[in-house]
Parts: C-alpha cells; structure tokens; sequence
C-alpha cells in the first residue's frame, strides 16, 4: 500500500492558514490540518506567490498487516477419526480427541487407556 505525505523543502508562511510559519524538513499540513489536492498542487509547484515549491511529494510503500490467522481449532468427530491410526497420535492430541468426544476424566489417562475408550466410542 502507498502512502503520500508532503514534506516541506522550502521555508514559507502559510498565508491561508494564519500565517503558519513552516520550516523546511517539516511535514506539510501539520497533524490534524487537512489540505485539499489543488492546494497541494499549488505548493509543490512554482504557481505560488513565491514562484517556486515549498513542498514535496513524498510516496511511501507501506506494507499491509497481516491478518490474523484463526487459530480456532476443529473438534474431532467419530467420522473424523475414520482411518486415523489412534496409535500414531500423541498422548496431548489423543487427550484432545478424547475431551472432543467426551471421554471422563480424559487428563487422568494414560495413551492406551484413551486408545481404548476412543475406539469403543467409534
């Protein structure tokens, strides 16, 4: 994403703005002072009561952030575990699995234990 901001390259008075005085380095309009795009033009051209810019264009590539991938995890299902090898799972993912098909006291079992109350409930 590109961002435009004006930087001011030329000191100057800003004869419609209460004769704001600009230093050169500085960012033109100041926070919370908007400009429109003919006035814009204006100041970073020379078709100004000084005949030269006071402003610059500056285009800046702004990288966009990145959204938030969800990590809201998917409850198993008995059709989920169709062709799963219960063995091949963890003891932290068979306790997931159990809690998902509401095994008791799943935290207080071993991995064969919970291997063997999955497979009943398939």
């Amino acid at each position: 994403m590109k961002v435009t901001t004006y930087k001011v390259i030329k000191a100057f008075l800003d004869l419609e703005n209460n004769n704001h005085a600009y230093e050169v380095g500085k960012m033109f309009p100041y926070a919370g002072r908007f400009e429109d795009q003919s006035r814009l033009d204006e100041l970073s051209s020379d078709n100004n009561k000084q005949g030269e810019p006071l402003i610059e264009k500056i285009v800046t590539e702004v990288e966009q952030p990145k959204k938030a991938v969800s990590k809201e995890r998917i409850p198993y299902t008995v059709e989920s575990l169709e062709g799963v090898d219960l063995n091949s799972l963890t003891l932290l993912q068979l306790k997931e699995v159990g809690k998902d098909l509401e095994v008791e006291k799943v935290y207080d079992k071993n991995k064969s234990e919970l291997i063997k109350e999955i497979q009943e409930i398939e």
